[in-house]
């Protein structure tokens, strides 16, 4: 079990260039899709044994598009984010917003944010970086035609260019959020992005440290140093993003020295594999927030029992997460009250995870109307957080005790679910993670939870009122007793069974020098040869 604070601050707060502030590289989200896993590997001619230019990571989730209008998950992010940069980014911890592709950002009045962008900037194929390229970014992002799933940027009305160096974001009203969603929104290379439509899904182009250099679908992405790079060059001339969908087969490559990183390491592997000289353990809690979410809306049963406030309470009570977090994460989770993560902006200490009661579970079945229980329908992902599978079945044990007689419905892809909640057809009951897109604020993670949501399964007019009002709030203490409103709303309302804030396992090789990043992102380019 870990013993230091996944949450304690480790690095000095001050801006360095990117490879020296961002040192701690790396957050893994993790998720399943078939793969030829280790038979491939070893077959590879330029194993990581063989090649000390290049470093391997496995993932159990694959890159099924490289497009940054056309994926939330986490693992082709990564990727997009070795190729691509962002206008902004956040120092080491997460706590503060640095400069990046833009030089400097300042608010002219409420509802314009005027950037200067870093000059002498070209993409990988030689376009210039200007204010050309993030009008095109962000137009692409807003034109229907492109279906882009990133609607973090609604509240942005126009992009004006007043000359190459000068970019203005001009809102429909104030957005506490801004300057932070753009440390996660990756620029485009306008000409490239526009001669080869849908072919981006395989043929990305950025200002970033490296470059992509071949796509093989379902088995790797392989990067190569951008030579061209405007910053600190990469140490490692190649990358390689593997898929390799088993945790046991990914930690049989590393020990065999196929790979270098292991990102989806269990509990127990982490545990037996600690003894191993040629390996490090590493864990830090990541930016994903595990719940069941639960139909309060009604979107797939209208009249079910989760419209019921008294029983999402119920089965918030009913079970037993601590000794989920004990003994099948092994304590690598940090449990929660609410949908907020202990590391943003904003988090409520005050408020504490739902004790495990199932007396009090059962009386409030009662007062719901449902003495006996009730049955009901779970999707339950076998990847894509750890240990969700078996985590699923203890809560489906406990439920039962009170007398929620759930059915487990098994999908091992994240695409396909996040493509069953957002058409509304998840059912009553469903496993997912919150990333808050990788921002480090309360906010963000919440915004899902707005009515209007594709993904929210939540409509409540107090919590949009709310909601609304902290994201037009700048003055952070004001918004900070905004965000404390919305924690203890939602603790009440309970329209999830608050779960943890996840811990992410990797087996590392003692060869490379990565140790690790606790946003959205895996960041190699900071990774070095031991």
């Amino acid at each position: 079990m870990p013993t230091e604070n996944p949450f304690s601050k480790s690095v000095p707060q001050h801006l360095l260039d990117r490879r020296s502030f961002l040192r701690i590289g790396g957050g893994v989200a993790v998720a399943a899709v078939g793969a030829s896993a280790l038979a491939a590997c070893g077959d590879d001619e330029t194993s990581a044994s063989s090649q000390s230019e290049r470093i391997v990571i496995a993932h159990s989730q694959g890159v099924p598009t490289l497009d940054p209008d056309l994926t939330a998950a986490d693992v082709p992010h990564s990727v997009i984010m070795e190729v691509c940069e962002p206008l902004l980014d956040y120092d080491p911890d997460g706590r503060e917003i640095v400069p990046w592709l833009a030089e400097s950002w300042s608010f002219l009045d409420d509802t314009t944010l005027e950037l200067k962008l870093r000059s002498g900037v070209t993409f990988s194929n030689g376009e210039p970086f200007d204010s050309a390229a993030v009008k095109y970014t962000f137009e692409r992002t807003a034109d229907p035609a492109t279906k882009s799933v990133n609607a973090a940027f609604g509240n942005v009305t126009s992009v004006e260019a007043p000359d190459a160096s000068t970019v203005r974001l001009v809102l429909k009203q104030p957005d506490a959020l801004l300057t932070q969603l753009l440390t996660v929104y990756p620029m485009l290379a306008p000409k490239h992005t526009a001669e080869v439509g849908a072919g981006l899904a395989t043929n990305l182009v950025g200002t970033g440290p490296y470059k992509l250099k071949t796509v093989s679908t379902g088995y790797e992405v392989l990067l190569e140093r951008n030579d061209s790079y405007w910053g600190t060059k990469p140490a490692y001339r190649e990358v390689s993003y593997r898929t390799i969908e088993s945790p046991e087969t990914q930690l049989s490559a590393l020990t065999s020295g196929q790979i270098h990183i292991a990102a989806d390491l269990l509990p127990q592997q982490a545990k037996t594999i600690d003894a191993n000289p040629s390996v490090n353990v590493l864990s830090k809690a990541k930016m994903l927030m595990a719940y069941i979410a639960l139909d309060a809306k009604g979107r797939t049963e209208p009249d079910g029992p989760m419209r019921n406030k008294l029983v999402r309470q119920a089965i918030n009570h009913a079970v037993d997460l601590d000794s989920i977090v004990e003994n099948i994460l092994l304590g690598y989770g940090t449990r929660i009250g609410a949908v907020a993560h202990p590391a943003q902006f904003g988090f409520d200490e005050a408020i504490k995870p739902y004790p495990y009661d199932p007396d009090r579970a059962r009386d409030l079945l009662r007062q719901a109307g449902y003495p006996d229980g009730f049955e009901a329908r779970m999707i339950s992902q076998t990847a894509g957080i750890v240990a969700q599978a078996d985590a699923a079945q203890a809560i489906q044990r406990d439920l039962e005790k009170v007398g929620i007689k759930v059915s487990l419905q098994t999908m091992t892809d994240p695409t396909a679910v996040g493509q069953v909640v957002r058409g509304g057809k998840a059912g009553p009951m469903f496993q997912f993670g919150n990333a808050a897109r990788g921002i480090f604020d309360v906010g963000a993670g919440l915004s899902s939870f707005q009515s209007d949501n594709a993904f929210s399964y939540f409509a409540n007019d107090d919590f949009m009122s709310l909601y609304t009002e902290q994201g037009r709030t700048t003055d952070p203490e004001r918004r900070k007793q905004l965000l404390s409103q919305l924690q203890e709303l939602m603790h009440e309302e309970a329209p999830v069974l608050f779960q943890w804030a996840v811990h992410a396992i990797w087996a590392v090789s003692k060869d490379v020098n990565w140790p690790g990043y606790p946003g959205r992102f895996n960041r190699l380019y900071t990774a070095k040869p031991a």
